[in-house]
């Protein structure tokens, strides 16, 4: 008798401890961010892809022409004339992209960058954006979405928000009505981020960029956080059994 209450006690106390723990583990935040996160070499890299329209940038290598000899970078091709947009991480750890110009981009295609969704759950944003072309005033237009939402947007140029110490918010860049916290997403959900040259620019530029993405996975449904701990609970069971033969 007094065993099989032990046993009683000793189920109602792991259960217990199932229905506390369970929803503490379903809600760990993972954050991505894009310095961090770089690959100098492989696009897509993780959650993170650079693109020009819908085609995905190619790992190049800098000639010295147009591009520093040596540095890896990314974009359709390595001369003069066809290798706009371009994506690359400077010597500062920071993110630079240079948006494209009918004059060095061959066809047309946008300088985008994209993060997508892992799993299922809720997702904060932050960053910012400046005009980085020194000698030359020139302006890039950039639009941040979270799939087809437009969440900020904005002009940075050689007038305003020139260099990183300058550099526009995302947050200060706001659409009215949208924010950038507890954002719900699915899984494969994208966030996109366009630079491309303002209208009426004959040439592109280059633009620093900033984005940090925090996502908090969904809660595990009860039911379903239960049975992770059937084949552990079957385990003590045994275990529990032995102990008091």
């Amino acid at each position: 008798m007094m065993r099989r209450l032990g046993l009683r006690k000793f189920f109602a106390l792991v259960l217990l401890l199932t229905l506390l723990l369970a929803p503490s583990i379903a809600l760990c935040a993972t954050t991505y961010d894009l310095a961090t996160d770089w690959s100098k070499i492989d696009n897509p890299n993780g959650t993170w892809a650079v693109w020009k329209g819908s085609e995905l940038l190619q790992h190049q290598v800098g000639t010295g022409s147009p591009m520093t000899a040596g540095m890896d970078f990314f974009a359709m091709g390595n001369s003069w004339g066809n290798f706009l947009p371009a994506w690359w991480q400077g010597t500062d750890n920071n993110i630079y992209t240079h948006s494209w110009d009918s004059s060095n981009g061959g066809t047309y295609g946008e300088s985008i960058l994209t993060w997508t969704a892992p799993e299922a759950g809720t997702i904060s944003l932050s960053g910012c954006i400046w005009y980085d072309h020194a000698g030359v005033s020139r302006s890039n237009d950039f639009s941040l979405y979270l799939g087809s939402t437009l969440l900020a947007t904005g002009t940075i140029s050689h007038a305003s928000h020139n260099g990183e110490a300058n550099a526009l918010t995302f947050l200060d860049a706001l659409v009215a009505g949208q924010a950038l916290n507890d954002l719900a997403v699915d899984k494969d959900d994208v966030v996109s981020l366009y630079v491309v040259e303002s209208r009426g620019q004959n040439w592109g530029s280059v633009a620093g960029v900033e984005l940090t993405i925090t996502e908090t996975a969904a809660p595990v449904p009860l039911p379903g956080a239960l049975l992770l701990f059937g084949p552990g609970l079957a385990g003590l069971a045994i275990l529990k059994r032995k102990m008091t033969r």
